[in-house]
């Protein structure tokens, strides 16, 4: 099997993602957590707990065994905004992240053409109808939110990242 050489750079690319993340959210406290841009949309905590979400079905949409935990409904695409007192805590979500991105880029470098060219169920919204497709749909994904939480992060004071 031979991994498709845009699936290993898309894999550095969630590398680089998690070492971005970071310095985005290393100087949330408690109360920057529940912060968001305004006009009713999701919190900074919501965010990161999509951001984990959406690593975690890309891992296995690309074939990673990942069982599915209870708390990801909290954070999935169309839930409540609000984030439910049983929900992981932001270092937790971050982890989560973290981990779910390992799995993730392992499998991504073992993608061969088959399995990039496997059809969706459904076209994502850019349109995209392959795993192939997917992954690069919801690699930006990961960076339109970034941009949520660095605006996030302005909104609170907090120094710039970059």
């Amino acid at each position: 099997m031979n991994a498709r050489p845009d699936m290993e750079i898309l894999a550095r690319q969630f590398t680089f993602d998690d070492s971005f993340l970071k310095v985005i959210i290393e100087d949330f406290s408690l109360p920057h957590w529940g912060k968001s841009a305004g006009g009713g949309t999701n919190s900074a905590h919501w965010i990161l707990g999509h951001l984990a979400v959406s690593r975690r079905f890309l891992a296995r949409l690309v074939g990673a065994e990942l069982e599915k935990e209870d708390w990801e409904a909290n954070f999935d695409m169309g839930a409540d905004f609000g984030v439910p007192e049983d929900s992981p805590a932001p270092p937790e979500l971050f982890s989560c992240f973290l981990s779910a991105g390992k799995v993730l880029r392992a499998t991504l470098e073992g993608l061969d053409e088959e399995g990039c060219e496997r059809e969706l169920k459904r076209p994502f919204p850019d349109g995209s109808k392959t795993v192939a497709g997917a992954a690069r749909f919801l690699q930006n994904h990961e960076l339109y939110h970034f941009g949520q939480l660095g605006l996030i992060r302005s909104l609170c004071g907090l120094p710039p990242f970059a």
